[in-house]
């Protein structure tokens, strides 16, 4: 769990700095409103593949985290199942 902790505080870094960095560049942009617009656009479509893949990896982990779980959960219920079985067959 603290591995997905760990990366949505990556992703939330990431957005909080990207909109710091949009906001500098609004206020000293060299370019003209609208080719300053399409460079944002373009920045803001770039930034969002990062911020998805980065959501996707820790969805992703945190399926495989929760998989491994399950199956060491089954685990040991089997174990404390033959554990109560076996010596009940043995007394019958």
């Amino acid at each position: 769990m603290s591995s997905t902790r760990a990366t949505l505080s990556c992703v939330a870094a990431a957005l909080v700095a990207g909109g710091g960095g949009f906001l500098l560049g609004l206020l000293f942009a060299p370019a003209s409103g609208r080719e300053t617009r399409r460079m944002w656009l373009r920045r803001a479509e770039e930034e969002a593949k990062v911020v998805e893949r980065k959501v996707r990896r820790a969805v992703d982990d945190a399926g495989e985290q929760a998989k491994r779980y399950a199956e060491s959960t089954v685990d040991m219920g089997k174990k404390a199942l033959s554990a109560v079985a076996s010596p009940e067959a043995k007394r019958t």
